[in-house]
């Protein structure tokens, strides 16, 4: 079996993935949304950090 997927339906899934993430960030109130792919967030109203900034954060 061969699997085609089309990479327009695939980035438009991904927006989506990352939008209702960063909403149910924002309603949660969360100081930070922890993501090894910050640019699927880049227009975040919530501080996108990788783990490594995240430690780094840490008192």
């Amino acid at each position: 079996m061969v699997l085609f997927i089309d990479t327009n339906v695939l980035i438009d899934f991904l927006a989506k993935r990352a939008s209702l993430q960063e909403e149910c960030a924002c309603s949660a109130k969360a100081d930070y949304i922890v993501t090894r792919n910050k640019k699927d967030f880049f227009q975040s109203r919530i501080t996108v950090v990788t783990p490594e900034e995240l430690v780094a954060l840490a008192p």
